[in-house]
């Protein structure tokens, strides 16, 4: 999503990364607010499913570490672990 002056302002003011907002787009949940607009809210349980999908990723990185693809002309051509 892209922001507003003011939602760039006040990352800026409150320590709020790119990277933490896109997670909280990701994982966060969407309910209503004034205005017809929608707030994306990253609570407990928010947290916990993330947490969760995070460490699953990290254990699947984990298995694909050392490997490498030969590409050509957008193709992958093969695969391999070091």
């Amino acid at each position: 999503m892209k922001l507003s002056k003011h939602a760039e302002i006040r990352s800026r003011q409150r320590g709020f990364s790119s990277l933490y907002i896109s997670l909280i787009e990701e994982y966060g949940r969407t309910v209503d607010a004034p205005g017809g607009a929608k707030k994306i809210f990253f609570g407990k349980k928010e947290y916990e499913v993330a947490c969760h999908e995070l460490k699953k990723l990290l254990q699947f990185l984990d298995k694909f570490n050392g490997s490498a693809l030969i590409v050509a002309d957008d193709n992958i051509l093969t695969m391999y672990k070091v």
